[in-house]
């Protein structure tokens, strides 16, 4: 949670510099801040702690909106749902989904499959589309694997049974990445950035320097270098980043760190378990073909069979929308047809399964 956190306060200052690509830069400035990011984390953490039932977290995310205040960058479709009456699931795929889903280490207690259908169950209450639940379930079995003291290629090999390539190393995105608020935009880079790091502060370095949503990429990098990296509780960077956060926040991670020891999750990295690990990786090859039952922007009943090489163009369109108002370019967006990133290695995972 501190390792997203800390993500979300150093990148919050790039967020819309899309010229900036860079290593070499102070991570703490009084341009930064803490956003979005961090409210919605510290949500999640707080609804994990309560013990309540799942209809309990969109309160909870409304709660932490209307202390922290609208403007932490929230996303306009995210908004909009935050603040209705029914707060049903949009189908959204962005990459809000994946940076604030860190807190499932609270409810880890050695059932990976429970685990992981929490993490569905998180993530499905906003963002049900096929996308968004794969980046957060790669996120935090990425976590997760780091925390059981996985090498990096177990991390890169479990974001492949997702269906992420990871093809490029980080010098390859920094050239031509661009401003990307969808998870299939967001996490393939952000696992990058983590798993070729040096340390904690060089995996944020990497995700600031590819540019793009950095705030929420250094975020989602955060919270798996957090786990490959063992983040000090009480570290200089944490000691940094608490001068930006106001009591309420601070109060939640330190009831976190409380709540970890209660349920019995060491803070620090317990010894490697090939048990664990295995179970992770056999997990992700089960679940991948049952992530059909989520939508894919073509309607609205989740356990719809779907054609995966249909666009979810008005979810699509909705994003770019979003995109173009925080860029100040809205024009001619109407007429723009984008595909979200083509399924072909998806596609080639699932065939290799099927043979």
């Amino acid at each position: 949670m501190r390792g997203a956190i800390i993500g979300d306060i150093v990148g919050s200052r790039f967020e819309f510099d899309s010229d900036f690509k860079s290593k070499d830069f102070d991570l703490f400035h009084d341009d930064c801040k803490f956003t979005d990011d961090t409210t919605m984390t510290c949500a999640v953490a707080d609804w994990i702690m309560s013990g309540d039932d799942l209809s309990a977290l969109p309160k909870q995310m409304l709660s932490r909106y209307i202390e922290h205040g609208r403007h932490r960058s929230y996303g306009v479709m995210f908004e909009q749902w935050l603040t209705s009456w029914d707060q049903k699931p949009y189908c959204s795929f962005g990459n809000g989904a994946a940076m604030r889903i860190s807190p499932i280490m609270l409810a880890h207690t050695g059932q990976i499959d429970k685990t992981f259908r929490t993490v569905e169950n998180i993530t499905a209450v906003s963002h049900s589309h096929q996308e968004g639940i794969r980046g957060a379930v790669a996120v935090a079995g990425c976590m997760l694997l780091a925390h059981h003291g996985a090498p990096t290629q177990t991390l890169r090999e479990f974001a492949r049974r997702c269906g992420y390539t990871l093809d490029k190393n980080v010098d390859e995105i920094r050239k031509d990445y661009s401003f990307d608020e969808s998870c299939q935009g967001t996490v393939p880079q952000a696992i990058t950035c983590a798993i070729e790091a040096a340390d904690f502060e060089d995996a944020i370095r990497n995700a600031v320097s590819i540019g793009g949503d950095s705030d929420t990429v250094a975020a989602i990098t955060g919270s798996i270098a957090e786990q490959l990296f063992k983040l000090p509780e009480e570290g200089e960077l944490w000691t940094k980043a608490k001068e930006y956060l106001p009591p309420s926040i601070l109060k939640a991670v330190k009831e976190y760190d409380s709540y970890s020891f209660e349920v019995g999750f060491a803070y620090s990295r317990p010894e490697q378990g090939p048990t664990e690990i295995d179970e992770i990786l056999n997990w992700v090859d089960s679940w991948r073909h049952s992530l059909w039952r989520y939508p894919d922007g073509m309607g609205t009943n989740p356990g719809e069979p779907r054609n995966e090489e249909e666009v979810p163009e008005k979810n699509w369109l909705s994003l770019q929308a979003e995109k173009a108002r925080r860029s100040g370019a809205y024009q001619g967006l109407k007429e723009r047809r984008d595909r979200p990133p083509d399924l072909t290695a998806w596609n080639e995972i699932m065939k290799g399964e099927e043979d």
